[in-house]
């Protein structure tokens, strides 16, 4: 054993294709992500000779973490920015804040992302959590930065939210307080839940999943539906997942772990978890398994289990603008010519989503997105009513 000290990882250059690819698109410098001071003592075992490589492999895969993470956020900034969006987040404490328009706040709900998207859950998350606030719920948003150590980013968001909370006072005092996790949220807030003793009255736990190896279809569900809608990610996805596979064993807790810390540990008694009817990487019978088999929490588990409409992305949906009909016309007339282009190309696919996004049929898709959208938050908030009498907590 000995002991380790983390240093900022040294830059790592990405693949030629990626880094053009990005150099051209992030015009704008990531804004700063506060990072609250944590001490702690890691133990770790090592091969003498092969530690210096092990140490470069790991910061190589934190630093393709943090490269992809900007840019997914810089696409979804950009493109709301030309599309419009709400002016009314405020950034408090390292967190981002969301007050209900006109009304007063019902509730307090402390959301996290997932992963790549969560370093920017104001702008990834923004129409759902807009949704949710138009509910008369006061959304605190807590950023964190990809990386391997679910401990560490359990630690942040939490301390972040705590010291929001704190400067919010009067705002959401006595207000019932919920978790909501999507993906890799949800797995933080079953950490958060297993290691502290929070006020919470419940936990929503959206499309949980707990692998810890990074596979391509794991990398396409988790981007924002809008990076297919705007650029060809996909065709830079197959490189790129490979270098993040590779960073599969730093992950911390692994998933057994994690399974018996939430089993032995976790405390938050009312629970929702929703899994997405077209989610092909959902793990939430799983949760549900753990929750309800002996685990701590069991004899006093209130656990709502719901199955909705959409995919693993459904929480990640953009408003999409108003195409004028004769626009939608030549796109849809020159979406047909593409796709016949490109077909069996890798090029097929982002043509028929350019296509889809903008033809003639892009009305139809966006009521659909509408709908699910708008079904999913009435599901959460009528839960939350339903369930903003006394915090519980397992003694």
């Amino acid at each position: 054993m000995a002991n380790c000290v983390f240093t900022s990882p040294s830059p790592f250059q990405l693949h030629t294709h990626i880094r053009s690819f990005s150099e051209s698109l992030l015009k704008f410098p990531s804004p700063p992500v506060f990072r609250p001071r944590l001490t702690r003592r890691i133990f770790c075992n090592y091969d003498g000779s092969n530690r210096n490589n092990q140490t470069q492999s790991s910061s190589n895969s934190v630093q393709l973490y943090r490269d992809f993470e900007r840019l997914l956020t810089e696409t979804v900034r950009q493109s709301q920015s030309a599309w419009g969006g709400s002016s009314d987040w405020s950034q408090v404490e390292g967190a981002w804040v969301l007050k209900p328009k006109g009304l007063k706040p019902k509730s307090v709900v402390h959301f996290v992302g997932g992963i790549f998207v969560g370093a920017a859950p104001q702008l990834a998350y923004r129409l759902f959590l807009e949704r949710l606030s138009e509910k008369g719920v006061l959304v605190i948003a807590t950023p964190y930065a990809s990386g391997f150590d679910y401990f560490f980013i359990a630690d942040e968001v939490q301390s972040k939210f705590d010291r929001c909370l704190r400067f919010l006072q009067e705002t959401g005092r006595d207000l019932p307080t919920f978790g909501i996790g999507h993906s890799l949220g949800s797995v933080i807030h079953l950490l958060i839940g297993s290691r502290y003793a929070i006020p919470r009255s419940g936990n929503v736990l959206m499309a949980f999943n707990n692998q810890a190896e990074m596979t391509l279809k794991q990398i396409e569900s988790l981007s924002p539906p809008i990076m297919k809608q705007v650029l060809p990610l996909v065709e830079q996805l197959p490189p790129l997942y490979m270098d993040l596979a590779k960073g599969r064993e730093d992950f911390s807790p692994k998933p057994e772990e994690a399974q018996r810390l939430i089993k032995s540990y976790y405390g938050i008694s009312r629970n929702l978890l929703i899994k997405f009817k077209d989610d092909s990487i959902d793990e939430t019978p799983k949760l549900a398994k753990v929750l309800s088999s002996e685990s701590a929490i069991s004899s006093m588990l209130d656990m709502s289990i719901r199955s909705l409409p959409g995919d693993h992305g459904l929480p990640l949906q953009q408003a999409l603008p108003d195409v004028p009909p004769a626009m939608a016309d030549a796109v849809n007339r020159g979406g047909e010519l593409l796709v016949n282009l490109s077909a069996g190309t890798p090029w097929e696919t982002v043509a028929k989503e350019v296509s889809n996004t903008l033809g003639v049929e892009s009305s139809i898709i966006r009521a659909e997105i509408s709908k699910d959208m708008n079904n999913l938050v009435e599901v959460i908030t009528s839960w939350m009513a339903s369930n903003s009498g006394t915090k519980l907590f397992r003694p």
